[in-house]
């Protein structure tokens, strides 16, 4: 079979390979089967993708010239005419996590994983801040164990230093972008967002992490576990060596709790980002400034494991007194006592954490505007529900009008079984015509409009006459133009035309409207049609959508 040739062809299941054609027979198979059918367009993506990987592992086939990209990546472009991000990549990349996530829910194992796609945004150099990981990780640890969120950052950052930049350049190399027409000026598209947190925060295991500028995320890790000092005068603590009155202000004086959006760890974990550690410093009759032979130790009030403080063996005074100045200035959390005076009252802290909170905020506005757009899609196919909702009460009552005007006589026509009769009577009586094809005409209205159903149900007449049986619910816009040409709706047929696609794409128009709601209506378009570009197919899209719409209009208005 020329596939070439017939683009819309569907290859036996023995000749499918892992591409954009092979996917699609694998899904139209599936969709054949009973129990499959109604499945959901991801799953039957999902086990084709399956299907067509399974054994690549071990294959043998892995062989690739020095900066050449495989054979494989040749025959997916070709297959696909598209670029391969929106094809394959990112659904493949989705199935995999899912996977993972199985994996070690069903095992529960640990899993890390890493990748960079190689590719970047035109005009952008191959450094290290360009590379974009997608990054698979053990969520249950990284919320137990602030630590293991710094590991999975640094083994993420190595990553991208020493494997993601190399894979970026040698794709560079192996497509030979330096001889690309109209090359665009390289710059630095990170330069410009804000520093991201050590690990964004994400209630999946999955998130997407940038590489960093070289001792950056050593500044970030540093800043997490010995964090500034809080400006502010600090009480004093009595030094045994000097005369009662005498004022020393002892150096374990600074004592900052961590920022409120750091994960603390439990008790037995040092260091952790949610203790307290105070600096110390060298004192009067301390040990000698190089520090040789001094000795730190760790130590908590009693009853507080959660805070941590640090006494040297040249400090001036014991840890019972480090105790009491702590319980004096700072509360049970490690944070310092409100200041009672005219000065201070009133007033709040600092505040901690800027880039850590602008990072949640773009992730609260990123999660507001997608449940936006969700929203929108929902409105839309409640309208087209509402609209065809009357249209088919419209037909129901007209119908009502025209069965009392009638009476009880039958039309010839009744009198056939077909699938708007009941049957036949007892001794060849005929049975009077049922409703049951207007109820058919409502239902059917309410299944498309909510995508449910794919049965085509014969459509209803408006006037007394014989039921005349339509290829499928469509809206009263669409209509057959001269012998064997289908046309979905005038919008419709003029953005085919504009795009230059042939007649028969309005059964696809069609199928596509009988089975799924407005909002996936251009994935299903380019799914269906090989080598349609996202751009075509949302204009296809909108056109089938406006032509639905005056369609039902029409009918609400007759």
């Amino acid at each position: 079979m020329n596939v070439a040739a017939n683009p819309n062809a569907v290859l036996p299941v023995a000749n499918c390979r892992f591409g954009g054609t092979g996917v699609t027979s694998i899904v139209y198979y599936l969709r054949q089967h009973p129990q499959f059918a109604n499945l959901p367009e991801y799953n039957l993506r999902a086990a084709a993708l399956a299907l067509l990987a399974a054994g690549a592992t071990n294959d043998h086939n892995h062989g690739v010239p020095f900066e050449k990209l495989h054979p494989l990546y040749r025959e997916v472009a070709k297959d696909t005419q598209l670029k391969w991000r929106p094809a394959l990549r990112d659904i493949t990349l989705d199935v995999i996590m899912d996977l993972l996530t199985m994996n070690d829910r069903a095992g529960g194992s640990a899993t890390l994983l890493i990748h960079c796609p190689a590719t970047r945004l035109p005009g952008t150099d191959a450094v290290i801040e360009e590379a974009k990981m997608e990054v698979y990780m053990p969520l249950t640890l990284v919320n137990e164990h602030a630590e293991t969120g710094v590991a999975v950052s640094y083994m993420v950052q190595y990553f991208a230093q020493h494997i993601a930049v190399p894979a970026m350049r040698r794709w560079d190399a192996a497509t030979n972008i330096a001889a690309w027409r109209d090359p665009v000026p390289a710059e630095n598209t990170r330069a410009q967002l804000p520093t991201q947190p050590i690990l964004p925060s994400s209630t999946t295991p999955r998130c997407t992490i940038y590489g960093r500028e070289p001792g950056e995320l050593d500044g970030l890790v540093a800043s997490l576990y010995n964090p500034p000092a809080t400006p502010g005068a600090v009480g004093t603590l009595p030094d045994p060596t000097q005369a009662p009155g005498a004022d020393v202000v002892p150096a374990a004086a600074n004592v900052v709790p961590a920022p409120a959006n750091v994960v603390p760890a439990p008790a037995n974990v040092v260091p952790a980002p949610a203790n307290v550690v105070p600096a110390t410093q060298p004192q009067a009759g301390a040990a000698s400034g190089d520090g040789e032979g001094e000795v730190f130790t760790i130590i908590s009030p009693p009853g507080k494991p959660h805070i941590r403080l640090s006494h040297s063996s040249s400090d001036t005074f014991s840890p019972d007194e480090l105790f009491e100045f702590v319980d004096a200035h700072y509360n049970s959390d490690g944070e310092l006592k409100a200041d009672t005076s005219s000065k201070t009252r009133g007033k709040r802290p600092a505040r901690v954490g800027t880039d850590n909170d602008l990072a949640d905020l773009n992730e609260v506005i990123v999660a507001l505007q997608t449940r936006i757009e969700e929203l929108e899609d929902t409105n839309v196919n409640q309208e087209m529900e509402i609209l065809g909702l009357r249209s088919a009460l419209k037909v129901a009552a007209a119908e009502r009008v025209d069965s009392i005007t009638r009476g009880s006589v039958a039309s010839p026509v009744a009198r056939v079984a077909t699938a708007d009769t009941f049957g036949q009577g007892v001794r060849g009586t005929p049975t009077p015509r049922s409703r049951g094809d207007s109820l058919s005409s409502i239902s059917s209205v309410s299944s498309v409009s909510m995508t449910m159903s794919s049965t085509r149900t014969p459509r209803t007449p408006r006037r007394g006459g014989p039921a005349t049986p339509a290829p499928s619910p469509m809206p009263t816009s669409s209509r057959r133009v001269g012998p064997g040409r289908f046309v979905f709706g005038p919008k419709t047929d003029r953005a085919l035309g504009l795009h230059g696609l042939p007649a028969s794409t309005h059964d696809v128009c069609q199928a596509i409207f009988m089975q799924w709601g407005p909002c996936v209506w251009a994935e299903q378009l380019m799914l269906r049609i090989p080598g349609m570009s996202d751009e075509v197919a949302r204009s296809v899209a909108a056109a089938m959508h406006a032509d639905a719409l005056e369609a039902f209009t029409n009918d609400e208005v007759v």
